[in-house]
């Protein structure tokens, strides 16, 4: 799962690269061979994509995912509607 808003992104190195950024300029080859060799890019088929606000449920356990933007595409945040605590992952 992933938010809808970051899944081009983690489709496409070109996507990323744009994002950053550094697509067509003296840096893409740069942050090519960094994405490439140093922190392996693949990219991913999101399976699914999540909104803003969404209700995902995991067993017994419901939450809530928040737009949480980082530094990165792939990073959301949940608030568990059963224990009121808050998380956050990254993808890439």
């Amino acid at each position: 799962m992933v938010l809808a808003a970051d899944a081009p992104a983690l489709e496409s190195l070109e996507t990323l690269l744009a994002w950053y950024g550094v697509l067509g300029n003296e840096w893409e080859a740069f942050y090519r061979n960094l994405f490439g060799e140093k922190f392996p890019f693949a990219p991913r088929k999101v399976a699914r994509r999540i909104t803003d606000g969404e209700e995902l449920r995991f067993g017994d356990t419901r939450a809530v995912a928040v737009v949480a933007p980082a530094t990165r595409p792939g990073t959301c945040a949940s608030i568990s509607q059963t224990t009121g605590s808050c998380s956050s992952a990254t993808t890439t």
